[in-house]
């Protein structure tokens, strides 16, 4: 499966850089991750083609448990789903845009923080998910 995750923000800080390679890095062992910084506007992204699915992601209270959403993401892929767009801190205006059934939204935090800092705690999220679909512990 690949994760092609676009942040709402113009740069990201060295140390939250560090944070998303690192969760990135752990990520290669299941998926392939992509992420690209894209302030304000949504990114041209084609939800016409097969196998493809868009999540996007806002403040807000949890959606989703840790292993709700490890089911969640292991029924996608059963689903035939290869390519998941990931969109973070986007405004629900731009994402309207986007008339299709393919989306889901989702929400992992209910507090006000910086879409660098959502980007980090969604990928985090998304490795959780993993280790859990393969039965591992997540913290060493």
């Amino acid at each position: 499966m690949k994760y092609d995750i676009y942040c709402n923000t113009k740069s990201i800080s060295k140390n939250r850089k560090a944070a998303i390679n690192e969760f990135t890095k752990r990520l290669s062992a299941y998926c392939k991750v992509s992420i690209t910084n894209k302030k304000d506007t949504l990114p041209n992204i084609n939800l016409d083609k097969e196998g493809c699915l868009l999540i996007t992601i806002t403040n807000g209270p949890s959606t989703f448990s840790s292993e709700e959403l490890s089911s969640y993401i292991n029924d996608i892929q059963l689903n035939g789903i290869s390519t998941v767009y990931v969109v973070v801190g986007y405004n629900a205006k731009e994402i309207e845009k986007l008339t299709t059934d393919k989306i889901k939204s989702l929400s992992i935090i209910n507090a006000n923080i910086s879409n660098e800092t959502l980007m980090i705690l969604t990928l985090e999220q998304i490795y959780r998910a993993y280790t859990i679909i393969q039965g591992k512990t997540y913290h060493k």
